[in-house]
């Protein structure tokens, strides 16, 4: 169960249950929220996956414009 404060402060401040797809739920609420996640290449993998964008600071800062 998602939490409706999670979706407020865009953020999980507490453990969530097993249950959870994470990676569907931050998808969900990105496009809710018409967000976008970008990482630095250097990021570990699973925020990669998550992301819309990976690049260096520059590439970033472009599609950021």
């Amino acid at each position: 169960m998602i939490d409706k404060k999670w979706i407020e402060q865009g953020f999980i401040d507490e453990p969530i249950t097993v249950n959870t797809d994470i990676k569907a739920e931050i998808k969900r609420m990105c496009k809710e929220k018409n967000a976008v996640i970008m990482a630095h290449y250097y990021t570990v993998p699973e925020v990669q996956e998550l992301a819309d964008f990976v690049g260096d600071s520059l590439a970033l800062a472009q599609k950021a414009a």
